[in-house]
């Protein structure tokens, strides 16, 4: 009976506390971001004519270390591409309007730095690339993303990006 008593409360000490322990330290973990989720690009401020700020489509996802990013570019829905043979002018024309980079990304303060592992634009590719970005929260919904330096060079007046929360 004391053998069987030794071999549960060993059996719980080796599943229940890792467990216990696994959990608070998702949950609490100082590698957490608050960046981690999916956003839509919802606003970009400014944007030429003040009245008019709503971009096309963009979606932002964040993990512990990674990200991708894709959007439409252009000031106006992408034109569908024709029925039957595409030629490379057409398919060219298309990729014109569209951002897309994933990589992983570093956050020291209120600045995330991006490195772009694939992208549609192969030069942000080049391993000594990166790019700064400023971040603010309004709310638990709502990010503020400026980029401030793009290859390690200063940028002046650069619009903000307000992404919102999808999950």
């Amino acid at each position: 009976m004391k053998r069987i008593r030794i071999i549960l409360v060993v059996a719980v000490v080796l599943t229940v506390i890792p467990a216990i322990s696994f959990c608070l330290t998702s949950i609490h973990s100082p590698n957490s971001s608050p960046l981690i989720g999916v956003w839509r690009l919802s606003e970009i401020a400014p944007l030429g004519d003040p009245t008019n700020r709503s971009p096309q489509p963009g979606i932002y996802i964040f993990t512990h270390h990674y990200f991708s990013h894709n959007a439409v570019s252009s000031s106006a829905p992408r034109a569908l591409l024709p029925q039957g043979t595409l030629t490379d002018k057409d398919i060219a024309d298309v990729a014109k309007g569209f951002l897309g980079s994933s990589g992983t990304y570093e956050v020291s303060g209120d600045q995330i730095t991006v490195r772009v592992l694939v992208a549609l634009n192969p030069n942000y590719m080049r391993p000594e690339y990166s790019r700064t970005y400023a971040f603010r929260f309004v709310g638990n919904d709502t990010l503020w993303l400026t980029e401030t330096a793009s290859g390690g060079v200063a940028l002046r007046d650069p619009p903000m990006l307000k992404l919102t929360r999808l999950e």
